[in-house]
């Protein structure tokens, strides 16, 4: 296994997949169009998060899936949202039907805002499982956490599989930048989303606004993150392209863009990784 292990997401054809009710495709993706999407970028990774619920599937089908994924080299890893006790048990088999040793969590949900303490006590009760199948589980840093609190999470916990899913961009509702971000979360890394970004004024009036990019087109300096991540990662890990397009006025115009985006992306990030080696 390579030390950067590059990969595409759910969340890298947000509308593909039909998570903005504005834009919805014809045929939304399945899971299975994205394992074809994956191996169609010749990249080693998938990820599948909450905008795609595996949970939805049936054990038979999240078995077929584990391995129509094997057979085309593909590394499943899995992703959801509201990481309440009785949830978090169901993701774990989830993610063991499907063959994957990894799962990306959001904490929050609809109806569920846990304190820190709270979290650590509905981890701490799932540890033996996640030791027993395997798997590691990655937290991911979300907007409502400051970064040193996730990081606080992680030390209290103290476990090899529980460990953090840095997202370039979800800290910046805390104004927090990212080398600080990196800072306290690094030592804990598990998983990594590229997400590159912009932040302009609004013209003519007062105030920011925060937009995606194509990834290597934004803010981030990709070489010195992965220089930096290559030096301080405490282990190996996977590199997740994640895309935060805004929509364009018609369906058709928005599926190319958010493709275009990938494609573009993809190839910067393994330009980028190679110089890394």
């Amino acid at each position: 296994m390579s030390f950067f292990n590059l990969g595409i997401s759910s969340y890298t054809f947000p509308f593909s997949c039909g998570t903005n009710k504005r834009i919805i495709p014809a045929k939304p993706f399945t899971p299975w169009d994205m394992v074809q999407k994956t191996q169609s970028f010749q990249v080693p990774v998938l990820q599948i998060a909450d905008n795609l619920p595996l949970e939805n599937l049936p054990k038979t089908e999240l078995v077929q899936l584990g391995k129509y994924a094997e057979e085309q080299d593909i590394i499943l890893e899995t992703g959801f949202r509201r990481m309440d006790q009785d949830h978090l048990l169901q993701c774990i088999h989830v993610t063991k039907d499907v063959g994957s040793h990894f799962m990306r969590f959001v904490i929050d949900g609809p109806g569920f805002i846990p304190s820190l303490p709270e979290i650590c006590e509905i981890i701490s009760s799932v540890l033996p499982l996640l030791e027993k199948e395997n798997i590691t589980l990655g937290i991911e840093n979300h907007d409502r956490f400051y970064s040193r609190e996730f990081a606080w999470i992680i030390q209290s916990l103290h476990s090899p599989y529980v460990g953090i899913v840095l997202d370039t961009a979800n800290s910046l509702s805390k104004e927090e930048p990212v080398e600080q971000v990196f800072d306290h979360l690094i030592p804990f890394l598990v998983s990594f989303h590229a997400k590159d970004y912009t932040i302009c004024r609004r013209t003519g009036e007062m105030g920011f606004v925060i937009t995606g990019a194509p990834a290597g087109k934004g803010r981030l300096n990709f070489p010195h993150i992965f220089s930096r991540l290559k030096r301080e990662a405490p282990r190996p890990c996977s590199i997740i392209l994640e895309s935060w397009m805004e929509s364009l006025p018609s369906v058709a115009e928005t599926l190319d863009r958010e493709n275009q985006w990938a494609a573009e992306g993809i190839s910067y990030l393994k330009k980028c990784l190679s110089e890394n080696e």
